[in-house]
Order: C-alpha cells, then structure tokens, then sequence
C-alpha cells in the first residue's frame, strides 16, 4: 500500500543543478553461433528514471516544505509524494532516493531569508 505524501512544490528550480539519470539497459542481447544476434526485455516494467535536484533562492518557508517532506518520507518505500517535471511540467510519483543527503546554504542577508538546496536524489515510481 502506497501512502501519498504532499506534493513537492517548490518553484526554484535550477537547471545547473538538475539531473535525469535513466537506469541501466532495459534490454539484454546476445549473440548465436550463426551471428545472429538476439535480445529481450531484462524487466517486465520500464525501469525508473531517478532525478537529482537542487533549488536556488527559495524562501525559508520552501525549505521548510523541503526539510518537512524529506524527514516524513526518506527511507520509506511507501511513502510516494507528485512533484512537477520542470522542463515537460507533466506531474510525476516519486520517492526520496536513498542516498545523498539535502544540503541548505545560506544566502539571504537582513531579514530576507534565502537558501540554495543541493545534492538530492528522487526517484520516479
């Protein structure tokens, strides 16, 4: 059973810090006696893409959303959150990918608070 998180909103995406990575092959080939060569399916479902993200200049409530999501769902393989595709904008189940952890730096002054978020890795379900 799958249990459905909020959805990962955030609207600063930064296109130096994303990442689709597709799994490996989903076909196996090999080749015969006679030179033919021969392949198949190696899964009977289409393997998943995993997505590695960062955000630039996002408030401090985005990253609290962020912290929220990742500390509720990490770990989990039921826990499935929807989060927008930022180049096809299509809306895509996901899951934190274990792996590396977010990592927040600083960058607002006074009181406008402002964080760069790096180095984490979702996965499509």
């Amino acid at each position: 059973m799958s249990i459905v998180a909020p959805e990962l909103i955030i609207s600063g995406h930064d296109s130096q810090k994303f990442q689709e990575t597709h799994r490996a092959d989903p076909a196996v080939s090999f080749e015969s006696e006679g030179g033919w060569i021969m392949s198949r399916a190696k899964y009977t479902r289409r393997p998943p893409v995993i997505y590695t993200l960062g955000f630039t200049d996002i408030s401090e409530a985005e990253k609290t959303i962020i912290q929220d999501l990742y500390a509720a769902t990490h770990g989990s393989s039921d826990m499935i959150t929807g989060w927008i595709h930022p180049t096809s904008g299509a809306v895509k189940n996901v899951r934190f990918k274990q792996g590396p952890i977010p990592q927040y730096s600083y960058k607002g002054r006074g009181n406008n608070h402002r964080w760069d978020v790096s180095g984490f890795m979702i996965e499509e379900v």
